[in-house]
């Protein structure tokens, strides 16, 4: 308003004119919005939001002048006069959204006669029609829904638990009965009622979704709902911003939040929140600073628009209170006591989730998860949009959005898999031998004063957010970036550092190179095949060879830092070549936090190399999660002197060298030309008693590196192994050819070559290897 005239100056001149139109009147009028807006009694909510955000100042202040003479029971805030454009109409939705409006809409809705349908003369999809109509009629406020392409509405259990119930052919028929009167007529022209029928009811369900003219429901919710630009929907009923539909406790009473919070609200809101979790022995100040976020992630959830990380909470042993802080703050956002959970695995964790979504659960706990976090498919939907199952019983699918904020707890979790960068954690330690006899707390039945004080929680959570918002939702500075959460990390980061919260994700880069056991594991193996073979490539089945056949330091060092995914399949049943291969596989170009990185190199005779780089991390390099962006191998740097180096033709280039080559003697030397002219050297440690010249070539002057997996071509064969050590006479040897379920190199430890004889179960020998053997089993000199 441009003059100086106070809010309640305006609403008393508008009550007076009011009553000067209502005396002149014979009958007053039904009350109405202002010029502007539409009708206020009979508009739905979200009809009437989008007015609102097309009206200007003086019909929003006429809206509420109109609604201060009608609804006596609403209190008008004051200095609303002052209020911005946008400020105003952030006030106006919230005054029309209330309760004392809404139960003033419900009781002055006029009355609307019951639909009656004749089921003799009507088609089927007439009745449809007209059935829907009567729906959306009823609908006003919304209590029947669209989700997932299914109608649902919101019901209450026993208990008074809110959830979603999907709508079958019962539901829905019983719903037609009681809002349409059914008849049709006799033969002898008597009309008599009759049911709604099921050809109807299963036309209905069959519609497209936008056909049924009901609004999308995203879930239900125990909390004040948030908005992005700083209003808040506390009235009960279905909110059309979030698609959220609130349902209060009748005893919840939310404190007034400041329409502008100060540095003293703001203060006061912190302490409040402090307060939930002084009795907690966070390790460090970022661990407590996480949980003041995931407090905010589970009661913010509905305005982060895209997926949210798991919350962990870690301690060194049983009693230290992970699943109480959890427990409080499911109670704090929901109002009830959240679903906990074992951890389960594979199909049982699908099936779980969907289960969680499909009921529209906002938050749920894995409670004491044993040793190790590590699932596939939670990891998938903890940065997915939606998620799609199967329907039990059925061959139906559904796609639900993902809006549920998962937690977990347990004793020094190790973190497995894709999960070390989807997580945020807080780890408390009480230090002591019992924990759970400690005593002296500020709140000694914790989730009963969660309870008592959790409107005075929530009040405070949404005074930091409306304080940020009302800076212009800054995003953090001091916060690590974190991929595929970036509005839950800008919302939630901005929210805290704005009110001077600063180790919020301050531990990220910790948790992920601590936690992360796969990763901590691979780099030790990584490691210790750096030290057998540098960078020069190398087969799974030579591994296996050199794990299966040598002995020393440098064999222990790698089979000894086995993952454990590979060293469970050791002995077993399967091909370790074909575990191996496919484990480095899975790891194919991954950088690795300290600087290794295995990458595939080329195929010769069906049998892949892989080639381990290796730079060291610069320091300060690296986000969250601490992975750094490594370079690719440059296409003209020498992978190993004079022996392999990269060609012009890919991210690795072509591998310039032929293990498997066979090159003629210039002698005529027929035993020469059938041996394995280039065998691979035994790897660095177990060849050190090797004569060679300082300069690294061999006495016949032929270069040579004790990392390379290649000897000179005039090297003599590897010695034979001892009698003991071979199982079937050269007899039972013959020429096969080894696919790809057999082996791909010579049994001989160190030989690399591929086999060209077998026996019995696949004993394999190549051409050289066999024909010394011969030569020696026969009496001859090899």
């Amino acid at each position: 308003m441009k003059d100086a005239r106070t809010m309640t100056t305006y609403l008393n001149e508008r009550s007076a004119q009011s009553m000067g139109a209502e005396e002149n009147s014979e009958h007053p009028p039904l009350p109405s919005s202002s010029p502007g807006l539409p009708s206020l009694l009979d508009t739905p909510l979200p009809e009437l939001y989008d007015a609102i955000e097309k009206c200007e100042a003086p019909a929003l202040l006429d809206c509420i002048a109109t609604l201060s003479k009608e609804v006596p029971a609403l209190l008008i805030p004051e200095g609303l006069e002052s209020l911005s454009l946008s400020e105003l109409r952030i006030a106006v939705k919230g005054l029309v959204s209330s309760p004392e409006t809404l139960k003033w809409r419900k009781d002055h809705q006029p009355f609307v006669w019951k639909t009656e349908i004749d089921t003799g003369i009507s088609a089927d999809y007439e009745m449809s029609d007209q059935a829907l109509t009567a729906i959306r009629a009823a609908n006003n406020p919304p209590h029947i829904f669209a989700r997932a392409t299914q109608l649902v509405r919101v019901a209450q259990d026993e208990k008074d638990d809110v959830y979603i119930q999907p709508l079958e052919e019962p539901g829905l028929a019983g719903i037609l009965d009681r809002l349409i009167t059914w008849s049709r007529v006799t033969s002898k022209g008597e009309k008599r009622q009759d049911r709604p029928p099921k050809t109807v009811v299963r036309d209905i369900l069959a519609l497209p979704a936008s056909l049924w003219g009901v609004p999308p429901l995203a879930g239900v919710t125990r909390s004040p709902i948030f908005h992005a630009d700083g209003s808040l929907h506390a009235a009960e009923g279905y909110d059309p911003e979030t698609m959220l539909y609130y349902q209060p406790d009748e005893r919840f009473a939310l404190p007034s939040i400041p329409d502008r919070p100060d540095g003293e609200d703001v203060a006061a809101a912190l302490a409040a929140i402090d307060e939930v979790f002084c009795d907690f022995p966070f390790v460090d100040a970022a661990d407590r600073a996480n949980a003041y976020g995931a407090l905010l992630t589970a009661v913010l959830r509905p305005c982060i628009d895209g997926p949210v990380p798991l919350y962990v909470v870690d301690k060194p042993q049983a009693g230290a209170g992970a699943g109480l802080l959890q427990r409080a703050i499911g109670r704090i956002a929901t109002g009830r006591e959240p679903p906990l959970k074992t951890m389960p695995v594979g199909e049982a964790m699908r099936k779980e989730i969907f289960a969680s979504l499909k009921g529209g659960t906002r938050i749920q706990i894995f409670d004491n998860v044993e040793d190790r976090l590590s699932s596939p498919e939670l990891a998938a939907v903890l940065t997915a949009p939606s998620y799609t199952g199967r329907i039990l019983g059925r061959s139906e699918e559904l796609t639900l959005d993902v809006a549920c904020f998962w937690m977990a707890n347990g004793n020094n979790i190790q973190i497995g898999g894709d999960l070390a960068r989807r997580v945020f954690r807080s780890r408390i330690d009480p230090q002591v031998a019992y924990p759970w006899q400690r005593e002296g707390f500020k709140h000694e039945d914790l989730l009963a004063w969660v309870d008592r004080e959790r409107g005075r929680i929530l009040a405070a959570v949404y005074t930091l957010a409306r304080s940020w918002v009302q800076a212009g939702s800054p995003a953090p500075e001091g916060v690590p970036r974190v991929g595929s959460f970036e509005r839950w990390r800008d919302t939630i980061g901005g929210i805290l550092e704005h009110a001077g919260v600063q180790d919020f994700m301050g531990n990220a880069d910790s948790v992920y190179l601590e936690g992360d056991a796969d990763r901590m594991q691979w780099e030790a193996f990584l490691s210790a095949l750096w030290d057998w073979s540098g960078d020069a490539p190398f087969t799974a089945g030579a591994v296996n060879q050199f794990l299966k056949y040598n002995d020393g330091t440098r064999r222990n060092a790698v089979f000894n830092n086995l993952p454990d995914s590979v060293a469970e399949e050791w002995g077993g049943r399967k091909s370790f070549s074909r575990v191996l291969g496919n484990a480095f596989a899975k790891q194919d170009g991954r950088h690795f936090p300290g600087g290794w990185c295995i990458r595939r190199g080329k195929v010769e005779h069906h049998a892949q190399s892989w080639v381990i780089t290796y730079a060291p991390p610069e320091q300060g390099q690296g986000s969250y999660g601490g992975v750094s962006d490594l370079p690719s191998t440059d296409t003209n740097h020498e992978i190993h002197d004079n022996t392999v180096s990269a060609r012009d033709g890919g991210e690795l280039g072509e591998l310039s060298y032929n293990p498997h080559a066979r090159e003629k003697n210039s002698t005529d030397n027929t035993r020469i030309e059938r041996e394995c002219i280039r065998t691979p050297l035994t790897p660095p440690g177990d060849q050190e008693e090797q004569d060679s010249h300082p300069d690294g070539g061999t006495e016949a002057g032929n270069p040579t590196n004790t990392n390379s997996p290649l000897t000179p071509p005039n090297s003599p064969l590897l010695p034979l192994p001892g009698e003991e050590w071979w199982h079937p006479p050269i007899e039972e040897y013959e020429p096969r050819a080894f696919d790809k379920e057999g082996s791909h190199i010579c049994m001989v430890p160190g030989c690399r070559h591929p086999p060209k004889y077998g026996a019995r179960a696949g004993f394999g020998l190549c051409e050289g290897h066999y024909h010394l053997l011969k030569e020696k089993e026969e009496g001859g000199r090899p």
